[in-house]
């Protein structure tokens, strides 16, 4: 029965990670649109703005002040494109970034329900340290590389509806 118990927390675990990675990466390519504009304006914005200071790397021997002068560079740009944009763009980048926030602790806690699995077993089973940490490399990996690979054929898919004004057998309410 503990074995059992066993694989069925890590399947669970598993289906967690994978479905909240799966359901994140639909989610935010819904945003593609309204970020395909953002990145075209903030193309325009880039090539009118003025050099941003540069902060040496020399500055790493004292590491606390490196920090304090990237920050403030960083604050730098940060506000030259901010005071470019229009509230409706703000809007777009604050609920993107709300997004992929919720997302990411939501694929973060599922993560770790897989690892604990792993090492539950592991530790139950007494599993060579290579094997879990191989199995963690595998469940962590495998479904983020389908994911990345089902999102590019999306993309793919997209570019050739553009370019040739067909739906590839597909139609729009599919997406």
């Amino acid at each position: 029965m503990e074995n059992i118990i066993l694989v069925l927390s890590f399947f669970g675990a598993y289906l967690l990670f994978y479905g909240s990675i799966l359901q994140a990466s639909q989610n935010l390519r819904e945003e593609d649109n309204d970020l395909d504009k953002l990145r075209a304006h903030f193309k325009e914005i880039a090539a009118n703005a003025p050099p941003a200071p540069h902060v040496s790397n020399w500055w790493w021997l004292l590491p606390p002040i490196k920090i304090v002068l990237a920050r403030r560079r960083n604050n730098t740009i940060k506000n030259f494109f901010a005071k470019q944009l229009d509230a409706d763009e703000i809007f777009i980048l604050q609920h993107y970034k709300s997004r992929v926030s919720a997302w990411a602790t939501v694929a973060g806690g599922s993560w770790l329900l897989v690892v604990a699995a792993v090492l539950n077993a592991a530790n139950i089973w007494l599993l060579a340290t290579w094997v879990t940490t191989t199995t963690i490399l595998l469940v962590t990996y495998v479904p983020i590389a389908y994911i990345i690979d089902a999102t590019r054929s999306h993309i793919n898919r997209d570019r050739f509806e553009r370019i040739t004004g067909r739906h590839h057998g597909y139609t729009k309410s599919h997406h």
